[in-house]
């Protein structure tokens, strides 16, 4: 990464931070929504226990990074903040 952006990016406090994409419990097969493997529920309209969806921006409590994808920001992994 050029120093002068990275640099940037410091002076204006840049931050990655938790997000369901990020977390080792999501699925994203094809764009922003997915489902969470940690999380189920009983649907009201279909038999059964179902995974919960859930949006990439997302987070809540039980969040656990995942190493793989955090290796993709390649520079910016610099800027994940836990």
């Amino acid at each position: 990464m050029d120093q002068n952006k990275a640099q940037k990016l410091v002076d204006i406090g840049y931050r990655i931070r938790p997000a369901c994409s990020l977390c080792v419990f999501s699925c994203f097969p094809q764009n922003d929504w997915g489902t969470c493997e940690q999380h189920t529920y009983d649907h009201l309209k279909h038999d059964g226990t179902h995974q919960l969806s859930i949006h990439k921006t997302g987070s809540c409590s039980e969040f656990q990074p995942d190493y793989v994808e955090l290796n993709l920001l390649q520079h910016y992994r610099a800027f994940f903040k836990f």
